[in-house]
């Protein structure tokens, strides 16, 4: 309150360093660099380190000798200068060269994903700014009724015949065009509003509470009934084992006269 400064305002201060519609710059690819090898390089050190340390109080090495095993081990060269001489530092061995190995092998991956991962931002960052600052037709026409939006089925028909596009279908659709989500995703979590929507009304609401719960009393009331004619017949069954309650009068009727022909 002091500052006096909005609370939208301090929000969009905040998040303009992360606006998507200013250009990845070299600063910012440069920075996403620096943190991913300084990160790997962290790494890297940590696993050494508890090797070296690892090697050093179970095997007695010196602490020369200990990393430079390690690191030996860990780049598999293996030299076979030094190798370990107790049963616990050969099952230290087993167990950290797998451990470390691990790490190792993500470090390199997250190395070579640097190109890629930069590459994807630029496309992301190309893809929320394909519109513009400014919206024309075409664009509204797109975001409204285009291709994408009809697969999903987010288009609405408005009674004064305008396109219409809402933020939720504009997420939804940008979205889908990120590839954070699919299209069967969006599918789906339809599926499931549609479950739970009872009047059709594109909303869920008390309504919705209402007319389910009826439903389901419905539902219900029409098994009771069910089960209640069900045991009406079996009690009549039983009442007349020797008549199949199945077969009508006039066919009793017509089997007698038969009988009584013959």
């Amino acid at each position: 309150a002091s500052s006096g400064r909005s609370p939208e305002e301090s929000y969009e201060s905040s998040a303009s360093e992360y606006d998507s519609m200013v250009p990845l710059s070299k600063v910012q690819s440069a920075k996403y660099v620096f943190l991913t090898l300084r990160q790997a390089l962290a790494n890297s050190v940590f696993i050494i380190a508890i090797g070296g340390f690892g090697f050093y109080f179970i095997e007695r090495m010196t602490v020369v000798n200990a990393f430079y095993f390690t690191t030996v081990l860990l780049t598999t060269v293996g030299y076979g200068d030094i190798v370990p001489q107790t049963s616990e530092g050969k099952m230290f061995a087993t167990v950290y060269v797998l451990i470390a190995g691990t790490v190792l092998l993500h470090n390199m991956s997250m190395i070579s994903m640097i190109p890629i991962e930069l590459r994807k931002r630029r496309v992301e960052r190309a893809v929320l700014r394909q519109f513009g600052n400014q919206l024309d037709d075409a664009a509204l026409r797109e975001l409204a009724t285009g291709p994408l939006v009809k697969r999903l089925q987010l288009s609405a028909t408005r009674a004064d015949g305008l396109d219409e596009c809402t933020r939720e279908m504009f997420a939804l659709a940008m979205l889908v065009r990120l590839g954070r989500i699919s299209e069967q995703d969006v599918r789906s979590t339809f599926d499931a509003f549609r479950r739970l929507d009872v009047d059709d009304d594109g909303v869920l609401n008390s309504r919705d509470i209402i007319m389910g719960e009826f439903q389901r009393r419905q539902t219900i009331l029409r098994q009771s009934r069910s089960q209640a004619d069900l045991q009406s017949v079996q009690q009549k069954a039983g009442k007349n084992p020797g008549t199949p309650s199945s077969i009508p009068d006039s066919e009793s009727d017509g089997v007698e006269l038969i009988d009584g022909r013959v």
